[in-house]
């Protein structure tokens, strides 16, 4: 990442903190949950360390020490990617405990579960991404890259009172870095195997003294892909990113504090679509099969402090503009194409009013509104090049997608001697309406028949659900603190607009909707920040009940999924996180995962399937991550060394409702090593040190989609 000089070491020395390692606490008092741990000093004279930052987090939607927060949080700073020589929420995501993310041959067609529960839908994601409090409409369109962001937080188990809906697994938080107060500036380039390139410049500082600030980040990067296309003999995912982000602060006094900020990114990113069941890194399409996404997220938050209580206005707009081209014949023959094109513009408006009291009462009050819109466009093309009576010569599936939402939302927290009581309470009303249109080509025997009418699915749903939490926590002593809590999510039901086609191509019962689902999360857990400033231990054990579920299925014979309401889920498990000081220069860590998510019930409507007592589909059972760092200005004289080594895996996942296809288990391997002289950083990389392959995703019949490859590189870093 950016490069940060350390001051010079008087008899003080300064580490890198914030994360965690991995250690667990005694049996009685369950697991103890991890994040982050803080920087720290160490006093030669009395060789201790003590705790020299706090960790700061937003999961409350205040900012409040992660030691008092009851629930199970990880946040990865800015400078903790460089343990994973990455920069993309992907690479944040395997520091955390029961976090995975599937990808699905390419950066925006990834999904993120937590503790067994994932898979998101169409405007509609389980695990909500946040940017400076504004949620994307669909994380899996985004392809976030993370060069401006301060940190980013995982909050796991639903989060539905203070967020609403789609959080059903959880809430990822990304803080965009707030500008300096004097002008400075970072700049950073890296380049490697396969034509990879990244850079980043970031500028900062004063406007107008001490009352404006902004800071603006530029990157880009480029990589060719590791799957050959046979058919035109390139390289098929190819990757290719530009953007920016824009962060302004005012002041106009003490009390009053207006933010406004920008991000934006352009994505050009080339499928691997289905590669050959017998070389995985090949394939043989004549299409082209590639995407291409305009991201752009706008925040404004005005905040005024009035003593004893900060009113605050957070406005976001957001729009994805996505254009995806796919070979549906996974052939060399021009037989099927198809194209997508989606617009999404979306549009929040909270406001809340947060008490800041010395006394035992605080509390927390708001509303949010939100418009989505979304047009999907898919046109399926060159069908009658097959040749066959029966088969259509086109289709075309029109989606105009609204979401409209109303909120009233509160917490409060009450402390009592050595506990804090923690209930809130969330009011939604969600309307979603949908308009389909599909235009199906004549079934032709002789190539000239008109176009078959038109059908239309034109409906809409209503929800009004109440979202409840409560929490406790319990200050066993200076260093130790367990809590308990109880929270709801929800995810709004939808419509299947595949329905029309199946019905025209004569496959019937397929439902045209489908109900909202839910989760309880019931969780306990301990945050232990070990004596002497050594480092945090947290750990957690949750239950998770997850009814209603929006299960997918596809239609027998058939590419057309469907949603149906038909099963009901558990998912129980643990988690602990890790991270140690344990000398001058040095941070170790370590964190662990384990989900054993099942369907309780699951039988498909059509089929007759039953699915019961499997594993649920898409997570997996455990993760696990470990990773070392020294960092010594002083190494070599004027010439500092800093160095870490990474490593992540996932076991126990399965890809299909019947687990008749299981994934690889993998274990993946980073390291990074660089000088430092003065402002400057050279340093060498590499990513999956082992060239470890695994089945990233599997479609039962259809084909795989493997990780990439083993990856070296060097960079330097310039601060100014």
């Amino acid at each position: 990442m950016l490069l940060k000089r350390k001051t010079k070491k008087a008899p003080i020395m300064t580490t890198l903190g914030k994360l965690t390692v991995f250690t667990p606490i005694a049996a009685a008092s369950l697991f103890l949950l991890v994040s982050v741990a803080d920087a720290q000093t160490i006093t030669p004279d009395e060789n201790e360390v003590s705790i020299q930052d706090t960790i700061i987090v937003t999961g409350e939607k205040r900012d409040r020490n992660l030691q008092d927060v009851p629930s199970s949080i990880t946040v990865v700073r800015a400078e903790d990617l460089e343990l994973l020589a990455g920069r993309s929420l992907t690479d944040a995501a395997t520091i955390a405990p029961n976090v995975i993310v599937q990808n699905q041959g390419g950066r925006t067609g990834s999904y993120f579960y937590t503790r067994g529960i994932g898979r998101s839908e169409l405007n509609f994601p389980i695990v909500s991404v946040n940017v400076n409090g504004v949620a994307l409409p669909d994380p899996s369109f985004f392809g976030l890259d993370l060069d401006a962001a301060s940190q980013v937080e995982f909050l796991r188990g639903p989060q539905g009172t203070l967020y609403g809906q789609n959080t059903l697994g959880g809430v990822i938080n990304v803080s965009l870095k707030e500008p300096a107060d004097q002008f400075q500036g970072a700049a950073d380039l890296l380049v490697g195997e396969r034509n990879y390139v990244e850079s980043a410049l970031r500028l900062e500082g004063p406007i107008a003294g001490d009352n404006l600030k902004a800071a603006g980040t530029l990157f880009w990067s480029e990589l060719d892909g590791f799957i050959d296309n046979t058919t035109t003999g390139e390289p098929q995912n190819d990757e290719r990113s530009l953007g920016g982000s824009l962060y302004v602060v005012a002041r106009p006094n003490d009390s009053f504090t207006i933010e406004l900020n920008y991000f934006g990114q352009d994505r050009d990113d080339g499928l691997a679509q289905f590669p050959q069941a017998t070389d995985l890194f090949s394939i043989s399409n004549d299409a082209p099969t590639e995407e291409e996404t305009q991201s752009h997220i706008v925040g404004l938050s005005l905040s005024y402090d009035f003593g004893n209580v900060t009113l605050e206005a957070q406005t976001g707009m957001s729009q994805i503009d996505r254009f995806t081209e796919n070979d549906l014949d996974f052939s060399p023959f021009p037989f099927a194409t198809a194209t997508a094109d989606s617009d999404i513009q979306q549009w929040t408006q909270e406001i809340r009013l947060v008490s800041e009291n010395d006394g035992p009462f605080n509390y927390i009050i708001g509303v949010y509104a939100l418009s989505l819109k979304n047009d999907f466009d898919v046109f399926i093309n060159d069908l009658a090049d097959l040749g066959m009576i029966g088969v259509p010569t086109s289709i075309n599936d029109l989606v105009k997608f609204e979401d409209a939402a109303f909120a009233a939302f509160g917490q409060v927290n009450y402390e009592i001697g050595k506990w804090e009581l923690i209930g809130g309470l969330r009011y939604q009303y969600e309307e979603v309406r949908t308009d389909n249109t599909n235009t199906i080509s004549a079934f032709p025997f002789d190539g000239s028949l008109p176009l078959l009418p038109v059908s239309t699915i034109d409906g809409s749903d209503e929800y009004n659900e109440f979202l409840p939490r409560i929490a406790a926590t319990y200050e066993a002593n200076d260093e130790i603190k367990l809590y308990g809590s109880i929270s709801r999510g929800y995810r709004a039901g939808g419509f299947n607009a595949t329905v029309l086609t199946a019905e025209r191509l004569g496959i019937t019962g397929l439902p045209t909707s489908f109900g909202p689902e839910f989760t309880w999360n019931y969780e306990l857990g301990a945050k232990w920040q070990l004596p002497n400033g050594l480092g945090r231990v947290d750990a957690a054990l949750f239950y998770i009940d997850w009814s209603d579920l929006q299960a997918e299925q596809i239609a027998p014979g058939s590419l057309i999924d469907f949603r149906t309401n038909s099963a009901a889920a558990t998912s129980t498990g643990i988690e602990i996180e890790a991270r140690l000081f344990p000398a001058e220069d040095w941070e170790v860590g370590a964190s662990f995962g384990y989900a054993d998510a099942e369907y309780d019930e699951f039988t498909e409507i059509l089929s007759g399937a039953a699915f019961s007592g499997n594993q649920v589909a898409g997570g997996a059972e455990t993760t696990w991550s470990l990773f070392a760092r020294y960092d010594d200005e002083n190494a070599f004289g004027p010439i500092g060394l800093r160095g870490n080594v990474s490593a992540n895996g996932v076991s126990g996942r399965i890809f299909d409702v019947g687990n008749f296809v299981p994934g690889d288990d993998y274990a993946l391997f980073n390291a990074r090593l660089g000088l430092i002289y003065e402002n400057i950083e050279v340093f060498a990389f590499a990513r999956n040190v082992f060239d470890e392959q695994y089945i990233e995703f599997e479609f039962t019949g259809f084909g795989s989609f493997v990780n990439e490859p083993q990856l070296l590189g060097a960079g330097i870093e310039v601060a100014f």
